[in-house]
C-alpha cells in the first residue's frame, strides 16, 4: 500500500476495523513515527480495541501466542509489536513472523517486516510500504496528520529544509517535528544551525562517508572543509571508527556472497559503498585506519593535541595504509 495512501486512510476509524492484521514493510524501523503515529491514533480513538505495545524481545514466544490467541472476557486489544523480523533470524523467530503474517484474529496486530530479511509476505497481502527516503510532499502528509501548527517562520524554514535536505527520513521528519514544537519562537533563530546539521540540510555526514571511500580526495576535502569543525575529535574518531568498522565487515560478507547480511551490515554506510565502491578498499588498509583511530583516541584520552585526523586522511588517501601490514591497535 502506497504510504500517501496509508496516511489519508489511517485518519478513518473504517479502516481500522476491517481487517486484524497490518503489516508495514521497509528497509529501516521508524521507532519514533511508530511511537507519535498510535499515540494520535489512540488520543483520536480511531482504533477498535484498546492499545497495548508488546515488546517481544523481552517476552518468550509461548507467552506471545497465547496472549494473541485469546481475549480476556471477551475484550480484544490492539496489538503492537515492533519489527518482528530478527538479524540472526532463527528457526524460532522465523516461525513467529510466519504465525503473524498470516494471523486471523481474534485481537488486532500491526507489526514491521524488514524487507532485508529472508521473509516473504505472504500473495496478497496490503502491506503498508514505508519509505526509505520522504519526499516533500510525504514529509508534508505526516506533518498533516501530525495537525503540527508551526508559526509563519517555522514553515518558511521548514519549506526550504524540504528543498536542500538530501535525505530524510521518516524518523528524522518526526524528530524534526518534535524539536519545531519545543524550540520558541524567540529562540528559533539561534538553533536553526543545529537543525540544519541534525537533518542534513549542510553538506552530510553521508556525503563526505561516500567520498572518502570512492577515494575522492578533491570532492572530499572540499565537503570536509564546510562541516570539519562542527564536530570535536571525539565525535570524528567515533563516526570513523563505526564507518571502518562496518566497511570491513561489508566486504567480508560481499566476498562470502551473503548479500542479505551486507545489505544489513551496511546500515549508515553510502549506498554507493555497497553498490561500487567496497571494491576500491582492501580489508588491510581499513583495518589499518582502524589502528590508527584507536591510537588517536589514546592520545586525545592522555592529552595529545596532534592533528591525527589530518594524518588519518594523508595516510588514507596517499595508500599508505593500503601498503603498510596488518597492525593490531
Amino acid at each position: 500500500m502506497d504510504f500517501l495512501a496509508f496516511l489519508q486512510a489511517a485518519q478513518s476509524p473504517e479502516f481500522w476495523q476491517q481487517r486484524r492484521n497490518f503489516c508495514f514493510t521497509g528497509s529501516t524501523y521508524p521507532l519514533a513515527w511508530f511511537s507519535m503515529f498510535f499515540k494520535v491514533l489512540e488520543t483520536k480513538q480511531l482504533l477498535p480495541a484498546p492499545f497495548q505495545r508488546i515488546f517481544i524481545e523481552n517476552t518468550e514466544k509461548k507467552t506471545l501466542y497465547a496472549t494473541l490467541n485469546q481475549s480476556i472476557l471477551g475484550t480484544y486489544s490492539f496489538f503492537l509489536l515492533g519489527d518482528v523480523t530478527d538479524e540472526k533470524e532463527t528457526k524460532s523467530s522465523l516461525e513467529f513472523v510466519s504465525f503473524v503474517l498470516t494471523y486471523k484474529g481474534p485481537n488486532y496486530i500491526t507489526y514491521f517486516v524488514n524487507n532485508t530479511s529472508k521473509v516473504s509476505l505472504p500473495r496478497g497481502m496490503d502491506a503498508v510500504v514505508i519509505p526509505q527516503e520522504l519526499s516533500a510532499e510525504q514529509c508534508k502528509a505526516v506533518i498533516a496528520f501530525f495537525e503540527s501548527t508551526l508559526d509563519a517562520k517555522k514553515t518558511a524554514w521548514f519549506k526550504k529544509t524540504l528543498t536542500t535536505s538530501t535525505v530524510l527520513s521518516l524518523d528524522t521528519c518526526c524528530m524534526l517535528i518534535q524539536y519545531l514544537e519545543l524550540i520558541g519562537p524567540k529562540y528559533f533563530d539561534e538553533y536553526t544551525h543545529f537543525l540544519e546539521t541534525l537533518i542534513g540540510a549542510s553538506p552530510s555526514l553521508s556525503l563526505l562517508s561516500e567520498y572518502f571511500f570512492a577515494k575522492n580526495a578533491v570532492a572530499f576535502f572540499s565537503v570536509w572543509s564546510k562541516i570539519g569543525k562542527e564536530y570535536p575529535d571525539v565525535f570524528w574518531i567515533t563516526f570513523w571508527s563505526e564507518q571502518l568498522w562496518k566497511a570491513h565487515h561489508v566486504i567480508h560478507f560481499l566476498k562470502q556472497k551473503d548479500f542479505v547480511v551486507a545489505k544489513r551490515t551496511s546500515f549508515r554506510l553510502p549506498y554507493s559503498f555497497i553498490n561500487r565502491d567496497w571494491q576500491k578498499s582492501n580489508p588491510i588498509e581499513l583495518v589499518n585506519a582502524y589502528a590508527f583511530l584507536y591510537r588517536m583516541d589514546y592520545g586525545l584520552k592522555t592529552g595529545s593535541t596532534f592533528c591525527g585526523l589530518d594524518l588519518l586522511y594523508m595516510n588514507y588517501f596517499s595508500g599508505t595504509f593500503a601498503a603498510q601490514g596488518t597492525q593490531a591497535p
